[in-house]
């Protein structure tokens, strides 16, 4: 893993190729349970030397509020703000940002996407109920069964009528 060694307890959640904001280097990025890892790898142009720095994070250090990471998104950059510090990337293949976001949602909400999208929508459910005073999922579904049975209804006597006339 580019020198980058896992602990015992340590799993991988997300790995992607990101450039470090200010550097041309491509760099690994690791978001794991435990750490969020920066590797980055520079070749001598005038040898075969390598030199890899890492930098090292605990996932404890990305700073929460209101239960969200700070982890903000502006196009293709992300800033991700920690207690000590701040990192900016940009990820190589644009598609893995979301990917990314995802894991790290997940992992500080323990929740999947589709779980917090369910959530979201839910709480507006009950902020019209609420505000409204109605029971909208009862409102909607009765509308929607007068709307079929009718329609079903209407096409039924439709075909009665068609065989009559034979």
């Amino acid at each position: 893993m580019n020198n980058y060694q896992l602990t015992e307890d340590e799993v991988v959640l997300y790995k992607g190729e990101i450039i470090l904001s200010g550097e041309q280097e491509k760099s690994q990025l690791f978001f794991t349970n435990l750490n969020i890892v920066f590797v980055t790898t520079i070749k001598n142009i005038f040898s075969s030397e390598e030199k890899t720095f890492i930098e090292k994070y605990p996932v404890e250090e990305i700073k929460i509020y209101k239960d969200e990471p700070q982890i903000k998104i502006n196009k293709n950059v992300v800033e991700i703000y920690l207690k000590t510090n701040e990192k900016s990337f940009s990820f190589v293949q644009k598609n893995e940002l979301n990917k990314f976001k995802n894991e790290v949602l997940n992992f500080f909400s323990g929740k999947t996407t589709a779980e917090r999208k369910a959530e979201k929508i839910k709480s507006g459910i009950s902020l019209v109920d609420n505000t409204l005073g109605i029971d909208s999922v009862k409102v909607v579904g009765d509308a929607l069964k007068n709307s079929v049975g009718n329609s079903i209804n209407k096409g039924l006597k439709s075909i009665k009528n068609i065989f009559k006339k034979q």
